[in-house]
């Protein structure tokens, strides 16, 4: 069965002690309360961007995990859909339940033996039907189970959505009395839809927070016992706003937003760029009010907007990061490039200003994405960003282009040096997983899962054509090898099938 990668909760990203106790109260109270009709066994938690609805959830879920109560957490994030896929998430979960529950996992093991191809469906309702309502029926475990999947809205498009929404809400009568099931969202349009009748189905629940009570939900005690954990000890801002007034003057510049509270004590402790901690402040305070005003002034003071060099290189970099199939380490993305020798450069030169709206910019082996989803839609939605705007279109063309040039480069025949054909992978003698480490790049291994996801972007073309006629007819049994040696041949037909796919769509065109 599939199990997503890295889809749990992150202790890390919890809510700071002492804050958000109200509503945390409130979501606790609703797990802890008796089984019955009319205890709604789902609960979506919607508000906008900003808000720090994933705080809730990681702290929801590092709670019950410590008491032994969490049957499991899945966090959507919309820079790694290919690791943590909607398509993982019942099968993840069923997975994760029956290591707390005997009975689930007894039942869920005759479920699946002998049947490969269940193991591996994306569909939905099956899903459903396999890995969750026929395991439910064995269940031994007494009092609540909480599972906690975290921004909903990042799964996928809201084609990808509509099956989850419906087995969640249509469905929610089959799960045992004794489930929690913690949903978080943004209010996108199919899921506020979706749950605009939820008072007709008693096992599901419907909390929002509008724009009017955001400041109320996220009071002033706790955004300032946040600033003040992040900044307190940072010289020079207690000198020039005395008593605590700096710390109030970013509480009330934040309008409520937990959001525009991280980025800004990231970007005031960030001690590159010749700007003191109290110049940054300022700035922040002169970028108006919202997310929106708050990216657009990081990025006007980290980059010349009337430098053509420099917008392209931005353009460029921030392509690259934002359409990654999964989140890349500078030590990856750096080497994804067509005869560059200076791209690594070039991608320091970006992303060193903007370590308050990225992470893994300071190690090589970290994946380098936006830190919020908000920080990506305002980068791609051209009425909002303007110059700073990022065209996915272009930047998947790009990707794609360096991808099969990668494919070119470096696909060749026996990629491990295997001394033999005649040893199975796993066998000892060869040693295969150092060889993958010593002789198969990361950026080929990237290129060869995601070459055709890149391609759907890009038009036909001369130089397109010759370098996929090249890979089919001198290279594609390299390319399964990379694929074999990386335990990765199983996503061989998807790939083949999206490459048809692409082959018929120009065609048409």
């Amino acid at each position: 069965m599939h199990y997503a990668k890295n889809a749990r909760f992150n202790c890390d990203k919890q809510c700071l002690p002492g804050t958000r106790i109200a509503l945390l109260g409130e979501l606790m109270d609703w797990i802890n309360s008796p089984d019955g009709e009319d205890t709604p066994c789902v609960l979506f938690f919607s508000a906008a961007a900003g808000f720090g609805k994933s705080a809730i959830a990681h702290t929801i879920a590092q709670y019950f995990h410590n008491l032994g109560r969490l049957g499991s957490s899945y966090c959507f994030d919309q820079a790694d859909q290919t690791n943590r896929s909607i398509k993982y998430l019942f099968s993840t979960i069923s997975l994760d339940l029956s290591d707390l529950d005997p009975g689930w996992k007894s039942t869920l093991c005759a479920v699946v033996t002998g049947d490969r191809s269940l193991c591996t469906t994306q569909a939905m309702k099956e899903q459903f039907d396999n890995f969750i309502v026929k395991p439910a029926a064995a269940l031994t475990t007494v009092g609540p189970i909480v599972i906690v999947i975290d921004a909903l809205d990042e799964s996928g498009s809201y084609i990808e959505r509509k099956p989850l929404l419906d087995m969640l809400i249509e469905r929610a009568v089959e799960l045992p009395k004794n489930f929690r099931i913690l949903i978080t969202t943004r209010p996108e349009i199919d899921v506020t839809e979706a749950l605009h009748l939820v008072h007709q189905h008693p096992y599901i629940k419907h909390k929002h927070v509008d724009a009017a009570e955001m400041k109320n939900q996220l009071s002033e005690l706790d955004l300032s016992l946040y600033i003040k954990s992040k900044l307190s000890n940072i010289s020079g801002l207690e000198r020039r706003w005395p008593n605590g007034e700096w710390c109030s003057l970013l509480v009330e510049h934040s309008e409520g937003l937990f959001q525009w509270a991280a980025v800004t004590c990231h970007y005031i402790m960030d001690p590159y760029g010749g700007k003191l901690p109290y110049e940054r402040l300022e700035s922040s305070l002169g970028t108006g009010h919202g997310l929106d005003n708050l990216y657009c002034g990081v990025l006007n003071q980290a980059f010349q907007k009337y430098d053509s060099k420099v917008m392209n290189r931005y353009k460029s970099v921030m392509g690259r990061i934002l359409t990654a199939k999964e989140p890349l380490p500078l030590s990856t993305l750096s080497n994804i490039h067509i005869n560059n020798p200076v791209w690594m450069d070039e991608i320091k030169a970006i992303i060193g200003p903007l370590g308050c709206l990225l992470s893994g910019i300071n190690r090589n082996d970290i994946a380098i994405k936006p830190l919020h989803s908000s920080f990506h839609d305002y980068l791609t939605c051209h009425t909002r960003s303007g110059e700073f705007f990022i065209s996915i279109d272009d930047a998947e063309k790009e990707f794609a282009i360096a991808s099969l040039h990668i494919l070119r480069t470096e696909l060749h025949f026996n990629m491990c040096q295997l001394p033999t054909s005649y040893k199975a992978n796993d066998d000892p003698e060869i040693n295969l997983p150092q060889r993958v480490k010593d002789k198969v790049s990361s950026q080929l291994i990237y290129a060869c899962c995601f070459f055709a996801a890149h391609l759907f972007w890009v038009t036909t073309s001369s130089e397109v054509l010759e370098n996929i006629h090249y890979f089919l007819h001198n290279q594609f049994l390299y390319w399964l090898e990379v694929l074999s040696v990386t335990s990765k041949v199983n996503i061989a037909h998807g790939i083949l099938f999206s490459l048809l796919n692409w082959k018929k769509v120009q065609l048409l065109c």
